[in-house]
């Protein structure tokens, strides 16, 4: 298979997924140089940006922007599964389970990410945190198996909230320089 050189090459594979395994070839398939996602590149000192690139009935496609030091919620995908690349700088991925007894939430492991690097979330390893450990801007690539609406945040205390979904740009390509 000839690699996709460019998000609408990639999106267009996607589309033709018929199986899970299917995200993961076309993920890792894919040859896209950094310059051809930086027109999607949205900034936020506040928090990390979330910015939809493509949502169908199977798949939704989401370009997250990580400052320095900027971390996610421990949040899980309410069992859907989900594939994580990021394209330039360094994540610490974090995974937790509950705790029987205490109700908390248990960091169980810890690796960091790079642009070599592929994640699988699946409903067994659901309950995550990513936070950018490199020493500017980061940015991952994440791909959804059926698009997620909402999913549920946690303290380290193991409360949980639903949380819905939020983008902060939805195909949405910048024109002046990029930050």
């Amino acid at each position: 298979m000839e690699k996709a050189r460019t998000i609408e090459e990639m999106i267009n594979r996607l589309k033709m997924c018929t199986g899970d395994y299917c995200y993961l070839d076309v993920m890792r398939s894919s040859d896209i140089p950094e310059s051809e996602f930086e027109r999607f590149y949205h900034w936020n000192d506040e928090k990390y940006t979330r910015n939809l690139l493509e949502r169908n009935d199977k798949f939704e496609l989401v370009l997250i922007c990580w400052e320095k030091g900027q971390r996610s919620f421990i949040h899980d995908y309410k069992a859907h599964d989900a594939w994580i690349h990021p394209i330039k700088g360094l994540l610490r991925e974090e995974r937790f389970v509950k705790d029987e007894t205490s109700g908390s939430l248990e960091q169980v492991c810890s690796v960091v990410l790079d642009p070599n690097s592929y994640s699988f979330m699946g409903d067994s390893v659901a309950v995550h945190r990513f936070s950018n450990v490199y020493e500017s801007r980061s940015v991952s690539l994440h791909l959804y198996a059926k698009p997620v609406d909402e999913w549920t945040t946690y303290t380290t205390a193991g409360e949980a909230q639903l949380t819905k979904v939020w983008w902060d740009s939805v195909r949405e390509q910048k024109t002046a320089d990029v930050n």
